[in-house]
């Protein structure tokens, strides 16, 4: 199974900047809140709260012995409109006058009571608006812009910190899907044809166990027709041996491609600078044709990698240039080193590129360093030069090449 390693690494910094951005918006705000506010507006915002609930509470209380008053009255002239024993208080004036007085404390009564509900209302609003006052200057006393002025540097320095690897994450992640993906491809058309010989070779075994446990010719002859009409070949031992034959072919080819995807992926996953042969490079095949090679591939190799350049001594004569000339040439993308008078790099090369997330990239067999880490974890990258065109193969790379532009002359 092929897994992508920069998956998991990117939906990790992806939760990681994702946090970050979400809590810094919070701490900012909440300092820019805390330097803006206006503690005279507040208090005076808070005496007038009071006020307002002072004020509520007292129009409540009157309004309650409004409403007492109310009751009694009403309490006291109820007794009036009774009609009682004596016919002549039936229809007597007096009985009216009480009736309608009554309606109109009723009616006085029922007013009154809406006023002390909306008065309730009212004080219950000025209690919210004491306590809302009281908690936003107790909020901001309390609030220390020290711990989040360091809350807010820490999630910029995080965010600062994990948008470049992420993107460079991403970055790498892009350059592993474009190079994998014909292998992957190919690998996948291996599979279904590997799977479908060996859902071959089973039915083929199962037409085998079904002759053998044949008594008859009309079974063996059904046998044989099924296989026929599945195989185009009556034979099943023989469909089974091109079918094992192929299948051991397939297995073998299905291994190198994995091989060569997984290599692909080790190179792109794992590595993070490459240590160049110079002297290597300016050489086709024992000739010396300058840096046009180099030209092309360090630049391409420093857009994801760290570069280092290093030369054996010889080279100063041979390209007629000092290490002042190369690094001048290649600063912008690379570290570059010329070994000490009659010294060769291959030594230098290797132990600068001990590191584990470190790679060569060289056509030197390094047979006298063989035991060096780089050489023995396979970390040695070759290349082709073929015409005006230099591959890295490891890498998917393909450049052109100006042989005219060198540094001799």
């Amino acid at each position: 199974m092929i897994v992508n390693p920069f998956e998991e690494e990117i939906e990790a910094l992806e939760t990681q900047l994702r946090e970050a951005n979400s809590k810094l918006p919070h701490w900012q705000t909440m300092l820019a809140n805390f330097q803006t506010f206006d503690f005279e507006s507040a208090n005076a915002k808070l005496h007038q709260c009071e006020r307002d609930l002072a004020a509520a509470t007292a129009a409540l209380q009157g309004a309650h012995e409004a409403e007492s008053g109310l009751e009694s009255e009403i309490e006291l002239t109820e007794p009036k409109l009774r009609i009682g024993f004596n016919p002549r208080t039936w229809f007597a004036p007096e009985r009216t006058i009480a009736r309608r007085h009554v309606e109109q404390l009723q009616k006085s009564l029922s007013a009154q009571k809406q006023s002390v509900e909306d008065l309730k209302s009212r004080k219950l609003t000025a209690e919210r608006a004491l306590r809302e006052a009281k908690s936003e200057i107790d909020r901001v006393r309390k609030f220390d812009p020290l711990l989040a002025q360091a809350a807010i540097d820490a999630l910029q320095k995080v965010v600062d910190r994990t948008r470049p690897r992420l993107d460079a994450i991403r970055a790498r992640n892009e350059d592993l899907v474009a190079a994998i993906a014909g292998p992957v491809r190919q690998l996948n058309e291996l599979q279904l044809e590997l799977n479908r010989v060996q859902d071959t070779i089973r039915r083929c075994k199962a037409f085998k166990v079904a002759l053998e446990n044949s008594f008859s010719r009309s079974d063996k002859w059904r046998t044989h027709e099924e296989c026929e009409q599945a195989f185009n070949d009556r034979d099943p031992n023989a469909v089974l041996g091109r079918s094992q034959f192929k299948q051991t072919k397939l297995e073998e080819l299905v291994g190198k491609v994995e091989k060569q995807v997984k290599g692909l992926i080790k190179t792109t996953t794992t590595i993070e600078h490459f240590v160049i042969d110079g002297n290597n490079l300016c050489y086709d095949h024992g000739t010396l044709f300058g840096t046009a090679a180099l030209d092309v591939l360090v630049p391409a190799i420093s857009q994801r990698y760290r570069v280092t350049l290093m030369f054996d001594s010889s080279i100063r004569y041979r390209l007629s240039t000092n290490q002042k000339a190369l690094a001048a040439r290649y600063e912008r993308y690379a570290r570059v080193h010329i070994c000490r008078n009659k010294r060769e790099a291959d030594e230098i090369i290797l132990l600068h590129a001990e590191a584990p997330r470190s790679a060569v990239i060289s056509n030197d067999q390094y047979r006298e360093w063989a035991s060096s880490r780089a050489v023995v974890e396979e970390r040695v990258l070759s290349y082709e030069l073929v015409g005006d065109k230099l591959y890295v193969p490891a890498l998917k790379l393909s450049l052109d090449v100006d042989r005219s532009q060198d540094v001799r002359g």
